[in-house]
């Protein structure tokens, strides 16, 4: 092409297809089942705690929403790295917001948003709603993350640029979203969940089966067109 070429601006309709693929992606990797390789998990979870400024700690696994495996009620998820993650959301909504044209900036926020809510409702019934009853806790980070995380990438694919601390920080989020299990963030702790081994799904994308969604030790959750009994 010739530098002198100002370069095509994709149509609305070609970011329309494009939408459309990458929420595929991201959905089918955040909700990924099997064996999960724990050292890359724990260094991708490490790896968003220092991209954040915060200091390693040690990685406590668990095995399923059975139960906890540990006292989590000494501490909240406010004393890890989610406030930092909202504050970076914020600015890299605000980067799009100030970059792109309104529709486009609306479409890409609604893609993000839409994705964001389709693996909640698919983890967040037979994970965080489970483990708050046992700890009084909730997962936010990991797979919870990829709406967000999508969100952002596409924006940058139509033209916005971030600094490059956000940016970094950014890429950290994205390994996260590929390597861990849903984790939760404290000032001296990670707490992992493994990836369930089965999740099963209507139409809709919603759980529906019996088990809907299973882990390896054998805990299982029924599920009926995204209906969980509590």
């Amino acid at each position: 092409m010739n530098p002198k070429t100002k370069p095509k601006t994709p149509t609305d309709a070609e970011l329309a297809r494009t939408i459309t693929g990458a929420r595929s992606y991201w959905f089918a990797t955040a909700t990924r089942t099997g064996a999960m390789y724990r050292p890359r998990a724990e260094s991708a979870a490490l790896a968003v705690r220092a991209a954040h400024g915060l200091a390693p700690v040690p990685v406590h696994w668990i095995e399923s929403p059975r139960r906890p495996g540990c006292d989590l009620r000494r501490w909240r998820d406010e004393n890890g790295c989610l406030p930092l993650v909202r504050q970076l959301r914020g600015r890299l909504r605000r980067a799009a917001e100030n970059t792109l044209a309104p529709i486009r900036a609306d479409a890409i926020a609604r893609y993000g948003t839409y994705l964001g809510y389709s693996v909640w409702d698919v983890l967040w019934p037979a994970t965080t709603d489970k483990w708050i009853a046992h700890t009084g806790n909730r997962f936010e980070l990991g797979p919870y993350d990829a709406g967000w995380v999508a969100g952002a990438l596409m924006a940058e694919a139509y033209g916005v640029r971030y600094n490059a601390a956000d940016r970094a920080t950014l890429q950290a989020h994205v390994e996260s979203v590929r390597s861990c299990g849903p984790w939760v963030d404290s000032a001296d702790a990670i707490h992992m969940m493994d990836m369930p081994v089965r999740i099963s799904l209507d139409d809709h994308q919603r759980l529906h089966g019996r088990p809907a969604i299973a882990w390896a030790d054998g805990y299982s959750v029924d599920a009926e067109h995204g209906n969980v009994p509590l």
